[in-house]
């Protein structure tokens, strides 16, 4: 019994089945081996490493010498098909390696021998074994090559390189003589094909190394893939498309007939063979099928060389091939004729859509904006794609394109049409085509201006006529809310301020009794709760559109308004006189800024840039006076220390402060009670706070020398306030003051540039709230209808003016229900009528919103750009002819060259 535990090794009871199978193989015990495989049921197909991903039954196969082991495993469930995970590589090449021939005969003897001729790569198992040989292990090779042939792997069968084996075999004739022997074999008892793969190099070999044997007669090529695949390769593709036809009554059947085909197509694609192309689609073959495995698709391929020729007979595509064209132009050019990339952009474009983004969210903009490809930019642009998509990396087309580009781009958007006016004559008009700024989702019509405005490049053009144009459009939608919300604030701040200024002049008894303090009163609070909706209805608004409200510091202003206009209503009689004066105080000083904020935003250049003027300045000397603010207070408290404090304190008798008029022990308190008092202190700098206070007074020129008495104190004194003028007062405030100068013509220099981009920042913060994730709902679109112009005013994205009419401005006709914003047709007209926003409000009324016609200077700009282009144009026919002249010219020397050349 310890014998037979000993021999069937007790450690394995206690390992897992595979462990066990592969330690008892590693091992070479076939009685421990046996025993995993029936008792402890170890299963040979199981994967022993992921990584190289081959299974026990395949590391055994490739083991010379394991023909009981591999029997085992067959017996017990291996499989002979299954094709390496990782590599793909089929069994029967695991035992090929093994160079066993004891091996391949128990794995032939349970394999279809109809799968034999099966490829690893571009070769069949003799390709492999053959290119082995040497003359040391020529007889056990001899004999795997035997057993292969006698199980059908075909000796005629080639490589991507159209070498068979046999042209394999004779290739190593010369360096392995034994080789003789196993080419007398396979002649004798196979047909042996020298004539139709590299022909010319077998029958030179075979010819001059068996000199004894007799040529194999020449046989009609077997039409199989790899004989098709072969014509491909050696480019033969007029062989190939006459052959084609018989090929496919022979293996239509065949269910790798599609995949045989496809692979045609992809080889075709690399020669750049568009007649085989043409061939296999008026076939019926789908010449667009993308192969299993390959990344890209036989268009995308195609793109990727340049063959355009070969993509025109492949189109059309559902595939987006604008992506990979764009990529593959970037490289370098090729001088062959069959290659044109730009030919590609140019077929692909008229069936990719222009706005489709890739796995990154890039459109082909993207792409060409950053390959710096200005004519792709320019043909993507006049096929209307989008100007600003973001991709996932928040990065937009603007970001790398150039501004001349853009500017050509946007020049071209505007164009001369003529339309009917009776049956004689047509009237000139002006089209603006606004497609590349239409978004193609739900993202706002004036996010790419909004890019536009925040590149420092490209910012110049929003004064484009195209561009402001938009902006004038969307304004004009814009302006029923803006001018609702102005005006609203505008009577609430003048009714609330007049509240607070009655509030503090009358009596209780005079408020008890006017009606006009009550109504005031009312309506202030009427305005506050106003106020309250309107922030509350943003935040809601910003919270659907995953916008940060909070960020925003007017919203913050805003709501410290809303909390102080409040608490000066509610505690005006629960605090005392002086903190609810101090409390109305900053109230109005709040409504005012928020007023000034609002009119900021009128759409009046002097009114918009004399704010932006405002905030400029407002900023420099800000920032300025941090900077300058140590000078300030360093002399501020010098003058406390020369000027101010108690000299009495320190027996000097002759401070700062006249003792004369005041107590000895004076307080700070007690000097408050006093106003003549209180102004000494601040003229003699008594406290350090008030000194400097009282030093950026001085900044500004008010110095009130004489209440200093330098008359009476030492030259030290007179040189630090001398010191202090020359600095500060002339030096600082000059410097300041030169400062906001130079800000403020900055600013009137791009006064229509800075009002554009104000209106696109309003506009953009109404879009992103009005646009949110609650415009599904039926109330928002009529909401939205103010702040879009897609397609409500402009269905073909274009407008026409009439310049003949003092800049009309018409639009194509969209029937839409009278509930929401259309374009009216005039009865004289059935194709264009005038942009005339409606919204229904009840029964009986109408808001009606005309803007209609064009402001005369952005009329004046249109004319410049067509007579820009129409000097261009002129240009270009005198350069064309030119040189045309030039090369007559040219033809006529060389005719005379050769009469001369003749007579001599």
């Amino acid at each position: 019994m310890a014998m037979a535990l000993t021999a069937i090794n007790i450690p394995s009871f206690f390992e897992s089945p595979q462990n066990a199978l592969h330690d008892s193989f590693i091992r070479r015990n076939l009685h421990d081996f046996k025993f995993a495989l029936e008792r402890l049921k170890a299963d040979p197909n199981a994967i022993v490493d992921d990584r190289i991903g081959a299974s026990i039954f395949k590391l055994i196969l490739r083991e010379p010498n394991s023909s009981e082991y591999i029997e085992l495993c067959i017996e017990h469930g291996a499989d002979l098909y299954e094709n390496n995970k990782v590599d793909l590589r089929p069994p029967i090449f695991y035992v090929i390696d093994s160079f066993s021939s004891e091996n391949l005969e128990i794995f032939f003897k349970h394999f279809d021998s109809a799968r034999s001729n099966i490829k690893f790569g571009d070769k069949n198992c003799l390709h492999l074994l053959i290119k082995e040989i040497t003359n040391d292990n020529y007889s056990e090779l001899s004999a795997c090559i035997r057993i292969l042939l006698e199980n059908g792997v075909n000796v005629n069968t080639p490589d991507d390189h159209s070498r068979t084996p046999f042209f394999m075999l004779l290739k190593i004739q010369q360096k392995v003589k034994k080789c003789q022997e196993l080419i007398e074999f396979i002649v004798e008892n196979y047909t042996v094909d020298v004539h139709n793969y590299k022909s010319d190099d077998m029958l030179t070999m075979f010819k001059n190394q068996n000199p004894h044997l007799k040529v194999p007669e020449k046989i009609e090529a077997d039409l199989t893939f790899d004989f098709m695949k072969n014509l491909l390769l050696k480019r033969n593709d007029d062989k190939f498309i006459k052959t084609f036809k018989s090929f496919k009554v022979k293996n239509y059947e065949d269910e790798k007939f599609h995949e045989f085909c496809t692979a045609f197509v992809y080889e075709a694609v690399t020669n750049g063979s568009h007649e085989v192309i043409e061939a296999l689609n008026s076939e019926g073959i789908n010449v667009n099928q993308r192969m299993d495995g390959v990344v890209k698709s036989p268009a995308e391929l195609a793109c990727s060389y340049g063959y355009y020729k070969v993509l025109q007979a492949m189109i059309p595509t559902t595939e987006n091939l604008l992506h990979q064209i764009l990529h593959a132009s970037y490289q370098k050019s090729s001088k062959d004729p069959k290659i044109d990339h730009q030919k590609c952009f140019e077929i692909a474009l008229l069936y990719s859509d222009v706005n489709k983004p890739d796995d990154l969210g890039s459109t082909p903009l993207h792409y060409a904006a950053h390959h710096r490809n200005s004519p792709a930019i320019l043909k993507l642009l006049e096929n209307n794609a989008f100007l600003a998509p973001k991709n996932k990396f928040n990065e937009t087309p603007l970001d790398d394109m150039k501004a001349d580009v853009l500017e050509e781009a946007l020049d071209s958007r505007v164009e001369l049409i003529q339309v009917p006016k009776d049956k004689e004559q047509k009237e000139v008009n002006i089209s603006i085509d606004f497609g590349i700024l239409r978004p193609p989702g739900s993202s706002g019509e004036v996010e790419s201006l909004e890019s536009m405005s925040k590149n420092s490049e490209l910012r110049p053009l929003i004064a484009h006529v195209v561009i402001a144009t938009f902006i004038y459009l969307k304004w004009k939608r814009l302006s029923l809310i803006f001018y609702s919300n102005f005006i609203m604030f505008t009577i609430l701040m003048l009714g609330f301020i007049r509240y607070i200024i009655m509030s503090h002049t009358m009596t209780d008894a005079e408020k008890s009794e006017s009606s006009s303090f009550t109504f005031f009163k009312a309506l202030s609070l009427f305005g506050i709760f106003l106020l309250f909706l309107r922030e509350l209805f943003q935040l809601l608004l910003s919270i659907s559109s995953n916008i940060n409200y909070f960020k925003s510091s007017i919203n913050i202003f805003e709501i410290i308004f809303i909390i102080l206009a409040f608490s000066s209503q509610i505690l005006e009689n629960t605090i005392n006189f002086n903190e609810i004066r101090v409390l109305r105080a900053f109230t109005i000083l709040c409504a005012a800024f928020e007023f000034l904020h609002l009119v900021g935003e009128l759409p009046f250049l002097s009114i918009s840039c004399h704010m932006v003027i405002l905030q400029k300045v407002a900023f420099t000397f800000l920032k300025s006076l941090l900077l300058y603010s140590i000078l300030l207070v360093a002399f501020a408290l010098s003058f406390f220390v020369l000027f101010g404090g108690d000299d009495e304190a320190h027996g000097d008798g002759k401070g700062g402060i006249d003792t004369s008029t005041s107590d000895s022990n004076k307080t700070p308190e007690s000097s408050t009670t006093n106003p003549q008092n209180t102004n000494d202190d601040f003229t003699n700098f008594a406290y350090p706070g008030i000194a400097i206070i009282k030093t950026f007074v001085m900044l500004t020129g008010e110095f009130d020398a004489a209440a200093m008495s330098l008359h009476s104190k030492g030259a030290y004194y007179c040189i630090m306030f001398l010191l202090f003028i020359f600095m500060v007062t002339i030096v600082l405030f000059n410097l300041l003051s030169a400062l906001a100068v130079d800000d403020t013509q900055k600013i009137k220099a791009e006064g229509e540039l800075i009002d554009l981009c104000a209106r696109i920042k309003v506009l953009r913060r109404y879009e992103k709230m009005i646009m949110g994730k609650m415009k599904g709902f039926k109330c928002w679109k009529r909401l939205e209808s103010f702040v879009t112009v897609f397609p409500h005013s402009m269905p073909d994205g274009k407008i026409y003016i009439q310049p003949n009419k003092g800049y009309l401005v018409t639009s194509k006709e969209l029937r839409q229900s009278p509930s929401e914003t259309f374009v009216e047709i005039d009865d004289d007209d059935s194709d264009f009528g005038c942009i005339k926003s409606k919204l229904k409000m009840t029964k009986d009324s109408k808001c009606c919103l005309i803007c209609n016609r064009l402001d005369s200077k952005i009329g004046k700009k249109i004319r410049n750009i067509l007579d820009a282009r129409k000097e261009k144009k002129m240009m270009d026919n005198e350069k064309d002819a030119m040189t045309q002249e030039i090369r007559e010219m040219r033809e006529e020397l060389r005719e005379i060259k050769n009469i001369l050349k003749n007579k001599k």
